[in-house]
């Protein structure tokens, strides 16, 4: 096999091509060609190029069902986003510190089915977040992670990637 003045003779190879162009939908045929100038079925892989990180939707970052929510008695509490992308939104990471994830960060925990609402492209999220044991004030940060691998960027906005509650 020959791809591009690279043999290969059995086995597995692999090989970065660069589909360029915008994102979305796209479509690779790789054509097999042995040493004879036999040829194979094509094979057609179609895939979505995605470049982008999720978008966190304003004031859509709610504490117990609210929007403004400043204080609580109990520090198990329910966390609601709503996110945007060009893919499927897989990953969401909650931290009480600003520092940005790394992609394997294990803050990042997936997102299973009876969490999701909404379309591929906007996502409606619920799950539950235990603040610390201190009476005390915490700041919560928000990030989105998709199936390319794309992290939402943090802004530090108020109710879109960042909230502040205090637990008595």
């Amino acid at each position: 096999l020959n791809l591009d003045g690279i043999e290969c003779s059995g086995g597995e190879f692999s090989r970065e091509v660069d589909v360029g162009g915008d994102d979305g939908a796209k479509e690779l045929t790789i054509n097999f060609v042995d040493s004879d100038g036999a040829s194979a079925t094509p094979q057609v892989i179609n895939f979505t190029k995605d470049t982008a990180p999720p978008i966190l939707k304003e004031n859509s970052f709610k504490l117990n069902d609210q929007v403004d929510l400043s204080r609580t008695n109990n520090n198990h509490i329910k966390i609601s986003l709503e996110g945007s992308d060009n893919s499927k939104i897989t990953h969401y990471c909650l931290k009480n510190l600003e520092s940005d994830p790394s992609n394997d960060s294990d803050c990042f925990k997936e997102i299973a089915l009876d969490q999701i609402s909404g379309e591929k492209k906007s996502q409606k999220l619920n799950f539950h977040y235990r603040l610390g044991l201190a009476s005390t004030t915490y700041t919560i940060y928000a990030w989105l992670k998709d199936e390319a691998g794309n992290i939402s960027t943090q802004s530090e906005t108020d109710q879109k990637d960042k909230q502040v509650i205090s637990y008595y």
